[in-house]
């Protein structure tokens, strides 16, 4: 039986998926995403990252004229 993922995506501002992390129902409720955006936010974007949003699409923020996404897609395995 297919088991229900939290897929979430690190997405550039072309579209481009450079990066995800499948978690579990059942992590996200006990861990939330802090970690999840902690380990898919390359570092030297963190003092940006402190500036972004949680909007419709996910999180966001910007770099430069660079703006990222981490976004949540549902997935079975």
């Amino acid at each position: 039986m297919a088991q229900k993922m939290l897929r979430w995506k690190f997405v550039d501002n072309n579209g481009d998926v450079l990066d995800y992390i499948d978690q579990t129902p059942e992590d996200n409720a006990i861990n939330g995403v802090a970690y999840i955006l902690a380990s898919l936010i390359p570092i030297e974007h963190i003092d940006e990252a402190e500036k972004g949003e949680w909007v419709e699409e996910g999180f966001v923020y910007s770099v430069g004229g660079d703006v990222y996404t981490i976004e949540l897609e549902i997935v079975c395995r």
